[in-house]
């Protein structure tokens, strides 16, 4: 029932037509038996409007249904949910409680995520030696932005004594995994030339590649620099 809910509902797998009034009904069926990815995806049908009119309380719902059973996609909405205040208050200490339990069940993203709210202090207290550590945790699985923010603490000294050129060793792995940020952070330490040896044609090309993610900083860059044409 979970897989042909998730069939119908996902438009051009295994070359189908998203039909989702049938999604639902499939989907919804394994949710009330109990299948975890299926309350997850309820939950999101009804945070997007598909197949069902929107109702972010039933979403909220049904996603804490599956977090109950430790879904950890379902953990990371609730996370967002609260995070950004959709449908309910703005609450961080909920964000950081989800964000938490994922982290815990393995989640890299979440791992990040634990760590960005205590490096800026969102529903606890700014604690940089705890931040650093689940920072570390996401890099150790090559998640791109915790390596990448590993370097920004190195290199903006909190709870350390600044250090550009470790933040650089950090910043060059998160670049190969892929972390805008660190691109940005890198090419302005060879656009500088304080910490590295000058190299601006490297500059560029860090910020393009940036850039082609959509990353706004490296694209304010670019145009500042008549690099890229004006939109």
């Amino acid at each position: 029932m979970c897989a042909l809910g998730y069939l119908l509902t996902d438009d051009g797998e295994q070359g189908l037509t998203a039909d989702y009034d049938a999604g639902v009904k499939w989907t919804r069926k394994a949710a009330i038996a109990g299948h975890a990815y299926a309350m997850n995806l309820l939950a999101y049908l009804y945070h997007m409007g598909k197949g069902v009119e929107k109702n972010e309380k039933e979403a909220i719902r049904w996603w804490q249904k599956a977090a109950e059973q430790k879904q950890v996609n379902a953990l990371e909405w609730l996370a967002r949910v609260y995070r950004e205040g959709m449908g309910v208050p703005r609450d961080y200490g909920k964000t950081m409680k989800y964000y938490m339990e994922a982290a815990e069940l393995g989640s890299a993203f979440s791992m990040n995520e634990v760590g960005y709210l205590y490096d800026a202090g969102l529903g606890v207290s700014v604690d940089y030696k705890k931040a650093m550590s689940w920072y570390i945790k996401a890099a150790a699985m090559n998640h791109a932005m915790g390596t990448s923010n590993v370097g920004m603490l190195h290199a903006y000294g909190k709870g350390r004594p600044r250090d550009v050129k470790e933040a650089m060793v950090w910043w060059e792995k998160a670049v190969k995994l892929g972390a805008a940020p660190a691109m940005v952070a890198l090419a302005k330490e060879y656009e500088s030339g304080e910490h590295v040896a000058k190299d601006e044609a490297h500059a560029i090309e860090l910020m393009r590649r940036a850039a082609a993610q959509g990353y706004e900083p490296a694209i304010q860059w670019l145009k500042q620099r008549e690099l890229v044409p004006s939109t």
